[in-house]
């Protein structure tokens, strides 16, 4: 049985992808609570005027942009991970608690993905290790077909 595994090239372009995709959501959390600060600051001078324009701005970065990019990024990665073989549910429910307002700003991403590498090449490396001969007398012509 050939058990899928992740090189170390796929997981430094994963965890670039996957880690970029964080840092993104965390910087629209960022301006966002930063908008609602700045224009609550500033609500008092010019009597209420930001606080609507700075709600509504906030209010689009977290409301339309951060789910618009967590459907779009888990629907893509996922499509990778079935398309190499690999069952992504680890990885689904990192980003799946990405949806949760508290916890976005949280790299659950990045560190869900970390697992799903972990468990998928421990996997294979078990399933290897349980394809290797039992008798003696076939541990070189195992070694000999592993090195060619």
């Amino acid at each position: 049985m050939n058990t899928p595994r992740f090189s170390l090239p796929e997981i430094i372009i994963i965890f670039i992808i996957v880690g970029a995709i964080d840092a993104v959501d965390f910087l629209i959390t960022i301006v966002s609570a930063a908008v609602i600060a700045i224009g609550g600051a500033f609500g008092f001078i010019t009597f209420g005027v930001s606080i609507g324009v700075a709600a509504a701005m906030a209010g689009a970065l977290e409301g339309v942009a951060k789910p618009l990019i967590n459907f779009v990024s888990t629907a893509l990665i996922q499509f990778y991970l079935f398309m190499k073989g690999v069952r992504g549910l680890h990885y689904l429910g990192g980003a799946l608690a990405e949806f949760i307002p508290i916890f976005n700003v949280l790299p659950m991403r990045t560190a869900s993905m970390a697992l799903l590498i972990a468990i998928t090449n421990k996997r294979a490396d078990l399933n290897k290790i349980k394809e290797a001969p039992a008798d003696d007398t076939e541990i070189g012509e195992y070694a000999l077909a592993e090195t060619a």
